[in-house]
């Protein structure tokens, strides 16, 4: 790992410990976010780790926050909104290492519990992380779900950056969750 800063090293043991503490709750966890992009060859300036989750109840996080909290680190808990693609989400903080976020990618209602299930159970251990990431196609399918503009880029860069993968493959992931026309809708446009 010698390509890392020490801070950088910091967060990933954090987020190591971060997903031994979810894996002992019986909760499974994959690296979503900016780390994702950059393992499936999109590079883009962020300086937090996620990882993704599927809890029914969001409040089942909370002996984990309260575990967090007397292991000394900060914990911010933001509930999840009723409108809101995602279920919430708990940020872990320090001085010396990035933000590491617990997403849950289950959003109020149960809305893309699929998804996010499927997402975190094809996710493949990339060693150097020591843990396990989300694949390009769910990877996708996840950041069409987020929908922000940002999110669209993303989406594009992520392709180009990886023309080997079948984009047949993507769009299958897609429309297993009523996606595929809003990725068929963006790749029209391209922009």
């Amino acid at each position: 790992m010698s390509g890392f800063s020490p801070r950088a090293l910091k967060s990933l043991d954090v987020a190591r410990s971060v997903f031994q503490l979810l894996a002992g709750h019986d909760i499974d966890t994959a690296v979503i976010g900016s780390i994702a992009l950059a393992v499936h060859g999109y590079v883009r300036a962020t300086r937090d780790l996620d990882l993704g989750v599927a809890v029914f109840a969001f409040d089942s996080l909370q002996p984990i926050a309260a575990q967090l909290r007397g292991r000394g680190y900060e914990v911010d808990v933001g509930e999840p909104a009723p409108d809101d693609p995602l279920g919430g989400i708990v940020t872990v903080s320090g001085t010396d290492f990035d933000s590491i976020q617990i997403v849950n990618l289950r959003a109020p209602g149960g809305r893309y519990e699929k998804l996010a299930r499927e997402a975190i159970a094809t996710a493949q251990q990339v060693a150097e992380l020591g843990l396990p990431v989300v694949d390009l196609p769910h990877l996708v399918a996840l950041k069409l779900v987020a929908g922000s503009r940002k999110d669209e880029l993303d989406i594009l860069e992520l392709l180009r950056a990886n023309p080997e993968t079948p984009l047949v493959t993507v769009l299958a992931v897609c429309a297993g969750h009523r996606l595929k026309t809003r990725l068929e809708r963006l790749l029209e446009t391209g922009d």
